[in-house]
C-alpha cells in the first residue's frame, strides 16, 4: 500500500535512529563505568555477517528462481506458438494463409505486451488486441469444425490454438 520510496526512506530513518542509539547509550555506559571492557565484538561481527551472507542467499535464489520461471514460461509460449503456425500448414487454403497471419499478428502484439510493461493504459489496449485476435481464430477453428468434426488435422491445430491462449 505504499509506495517503494517511502519504505526506503522509512528504513534508512529506523537505521540511523538505531545507531545513534547505540552510540548514546554506549557513551552513557562509558561514562558510568569509566573504563572499558573489551567485549566479544569479534564473535557479534562473524554471527552478523553470517547472517548478512545468508540474507543474500535467499535474495539471490529467490530472484534467480524468479527469473528461470519467466523465461520457461516465455519458452513455453514461443514453442506454442511455432507448433501452431506450423499445424497452421495442414489446414485448407483460405484458412492456412489467414490463420498464418493471425498467428504473425498474435506474436506482434504479445511482443507489445513486454514493451508496455509498467503502462497501464496501454498494457490494458494490448491485452483487448490480444482478445480479439483470439476470437478471430477461434472462429476460423469453430468454422473448419462444422465443415469436418471428426478431422484429426483440424483437432490437432485446434490443440495446439487452445495451448497457445492457455499459456498467454
Amino acid at each position: 500500500r505504499f509506495p517503494l520510496w517511502v519504505i526506503f526512506v522509512l528504513m534508512i530513518v529506523i537505521s540511523f535512529l538505531a545507531i545513534e542509539a547505540g552510540l548514546i547509550m554506549g557513551k552513557w555506559h562509558l561514562r558510568r563505568t569509566q573504563r572499558e571492557h573489551e567485549g566479544p565484538v569479534g564473535t557479534v561481527v562473524g554471527a552478523v555477517l553470517g547472517l548478512l551472507a545468508f540474507v543474500i542467499a535467499l535474495t539471490f535464489s529467490a530472484a534467480s528462481t524468479r527469473f528461470d520461471a519467466r523465461k520457461q514460461a516465455l519458452l513455453d509460449e514461443v514453442n506454442a506458438i511455432g507448433t501452431a503456425y506450423l499445424r497452421a500448414g495442414l489446414l485448407p487454403d483460405p484458412h492456412k494463409t489467414i490463420t498464418r497471419g493471425l498467428l504473425r499478428d498474435y506474436v506482434e502484439i504479445r511482443l507489445g505486451m513486454y514493451r508496455a510493461y509498467g503502462q497501464p493504459d496501454k498494457l490494458l489496449m494490448v491485452q483487448r488486441r490480444t482478445a480479439a485476435l483470439q476470437k478471430s481464430v477461434w472462429s476460423h477453428i469453430e468454422a473448419l469444425a462444422e465443415t469436418d468434426r471428426h478431422s484429426p488435422i483440424y483437432a490437432l491445430f485446434a490443440s495446439s490454438i487452445n495451448e497457445v491462449f492457455d499459456l498467454q
